[in-house]
């Protein structure tokens, strides 16, 4: 059974399947959930992907209980997550910058927090999944130019990012606009 899924154009193909791979199986925690994930382009369109996570009902071994797309741990990211996982990707696209960390957190607390870099520099990092979402994940590494699509029961997320990597979002009822589309009966 299907709980989550996401069709998208990724940057990199290779690099994008192992920072969800990472993402899902480590920091998610869908391994230990017996949860398992899919990355395949069968019936997308050219360049785009589709990514899934998936239980499976037969085996009893799912804990559908655990079927989160939104990480709750506040451990650190860490160098090995950043070069194994190729979290260095999300970095370099800004997953990380906290350019408001100024104004949630002291300058003490920053140098005993292992998540933080650079509280003092221009661009501050806070190296945290903590309440980070899987689509954000798949907007960080999906291609400039290019849309996201998430079903969800009979409406479909939709992000659009433009040309300059800016997005934005609309959750579009699918019955209506199903039910409303012309066929062509000859």
């Amino acid at each position: 059974m299907r709980f989550c899924n996401f069709v998208f154009k990724p940057k990199q193909k290779k690099i994008t399947e192992k920072v969800l791979k990472g993402f899902c199986e480590e920091w998610l925690g869908w391994n230990d959930a017996g949860l398992y994930w899919g990355y395949d382009e069968r019936d997308c369109p050219e360049g785009y992907v589709r990514f899934y996570g998936e239980a499976d009902p037969y085996s009893g071994g799912s804990d559908m209980s655990m079927t989160n797309e939104c990480c709750h741990s506040d451990e650190p990211v860490r160098a090995s997550d950043l070069t194994e996982h190729m979290m260095i990707a999300l970095d370099e696209e800004g997953f990380f910058d906290d350019p408001k960390i100024h104004e949630w957190m002291s300058y003490e607390d920053a140098q005993e927090d292992e998540r933080v870099s650079g509280w003092d520099s221009n661009n501050p990092k806070f190296y945290s999944f903590f309440e980070r979402e899987l689509a954000e994940v798949v907007t960080c590494l999906t291609a400039n130019s290019s849309r996201i699509m998430s079903f969800y029961e009979d409406r479909v997320w939709v992000v659009d990012k433009d040309e300059d990597g800016n997005t934005q979002t609309k959750s579009i009822p699918l019955a209506e606009h199903i039910l409303n589309m012309s066929f062509d009966h000859s």
